[in-house]
């Protein structure tokens, strides 16, 4: 909170109630997009792992 030079608080500056909903649209949105990249991520490693079950002992090409 910002110092009043004269030795009290000012009070925070005033938002707009225009500017509100885009924050919590905005908010929202990052949520939902950590959720899916979340979800993606998942998704991957459960592949990854039904891959790594498919292939026969030392069959990844790659792994030494």
């Amino acid at each position: 909170m910002p110092i009043d030079p004269l030795g009290g608080f000012l009070p925070p500056p005033m938002i707009p109630d225009i500017e509100r909903p885009r924050r919590v649209e905005k908010t929202e949105r990052d949520r939902d997009s950590a959720r899916q990249a979340e979800r993606e991520r998942r998704r991957r490693e459960r592949e990854e792992r039904n891959l790594e079950e498919d292939q026969p002992e030392g069959g990844l090409s790659g792994d030494a």
